[in-house]
């Protein structure tokens, strides 16, 4: 089953000059359709007052997930490969690239 959550995507001041990007749930759909009419109403982009002005807020967007119920769950598990997992590429490729530069620096 596809479900549509509806996200929140605004920039905090990070204390050192720098805009973190953050995200929040704002709301769930179990259609397509509503979700992208909720982001169409309410997003509006954002930008705080000076000194912030390079920091935004109100914009929303949407993200399809998968819902995995749980007659699906043990048939999913095994499906998943986890070295191969999203994240776990992107940690594996990070951590390459720190052990590189620190090779490069010494």
């Amino acid at each position: 089953m596809k479900i549509y959550q509806v996200m929140h995507e605004y920039t905090v001041d990070g204390g050192f000059g720098d805009a973190v990007l953050n995200q929040e749930v704002v709301a769930m759909f179990d259609n397509k359709q509503d979700a992208e009419t909720f982001v169409e109403r309410f997003s509006e982009s954002r930008v705080y007052e000076k000194p912030y002005d390079e920091l935004i807020y109100g914009e929303l967007y949407m993200e399809e997930m998968t819902l995995i119920s749980h007659k699906e769950f043990p048939t999913y598990m095994e499906s998943l490969d986890k070295e191969n997992l999203p994240w776990t590429k992107w940690f594996r490729e990070q951590e390459q690239w720190y052990h590189k530069r620190l090779a490069e620096e010494s």
